[in-house]
């Protein structure tokens, strides 16, 4: 009996590192790096430079915004204290997660509220998540 439940906690182990990374299977959906300004460009240069901007109250606004966010594998991500770290995303690619969470194979029709938080826990995050979905739903 414990044979069973020893092999199938060494199959988790195994697949231990799935949790880390986003549900999609393509991440290069989601390049960072290809396309034009977004909301997170500061904030990737600062966490790469270490450069802040010349007036004193963009740099120290940066400056704790930045806070917030890490940079892994070369993708931004935003820490939480109860989720683990949010991928963030550009506003062109927040439709096509909403879409897929929303009504997607495994999609559960949530709107909203409901629907932000479903695609946090999948692993994304957009400063205006909670407007999206709700304008979404």
């Amino acid at each position: 009996m414990n044979s069973l439940a020893d092999e199938l906690a060494k199959e988790e182990s195994d697949n231990a590192l799935d949790i880390l990374f986003p549900a999609f299977e393509n991440p290069q959906t989601f390049d960072i790096e290809s396309k034009p300004e977004s909301w997170m460009d500061e904030i990737r240069h600062y966490l790469q430079t270490g450069e802040l901007p010349d007036d004193r109250n963009k740099a120290r606004k940066l400056w704790v915004k930045a806070a917030r966010y890490v940079i892994s594998q070369g993708q931004l991500f935003r820490r939480y204290y109860s989720l683990p770290l949010a991928k963030c995303i550009r506003e062109e690619d927040s439709k096509i997660i909403l879409e897929q969470i929303h009504s997607g194979d495994y999609g559960t029709h949530a709107a909203g509220r409901n629907l932000a938080l479903q695609i946090l826990r999948q692993g994304y995050y957009l400063p205006s998540l909670q407007k999206d979905a709700k304008a979404f739903s």
